[in-house]
């Protein structure tokens, strides 16, 4: 298994917690997404590519569930405060907020009120 599948799997690990309980594992999701950046070390392509796999899942497996990617939103922003990414990384970071909440906006506008 190649260090880039590796990632790819505990990413993928992290983001499935945050379905499955989002508040509750939020912390967990988080440490796990902490040590990837960290063991990343200050190489700015290996850090990018860390946040490209978290969006990249997210988007993947939290598109239908708001309470969830919330919680990916907030591990990102917590994530940013302790690893900087490249320029370009944190547009593609903003651009994918950007449109996760226009979206989650259209859909609920969208839905048949209750």
């Amino acid at each position: 298994m190649s260090g880039l599948d590796r990632m790819e799997g505990v990413i993928r690990e992290a983001l499935c917690g945050l379905r499955e309980s989002p508040s509750a594992n939020s912390s967990a999701a988080f440490d796990r997404i902490q040590r990837l950046l960290s063991s990343s070390g200050a190489e700015t392509h290996s850090v990018d590519a860390v946040y490209d796999g978290v969006l990249r899942q997210s988007t993947e497996l939290l598109a239908d569930d708001f309470e969830a990617l919330g919680c990916c939103v907030d591990l990102l922003k917590r994530a940013l405060l302790r690893h900087l990414p490249s320029f370009a990384q944190l547009g593609r970071i903003d651009a994918w907020c950007e449109v996760t909440v226009r979206e989650h906006k259209e859909a609920s506008l969208a839905a048949p009120a209750a």
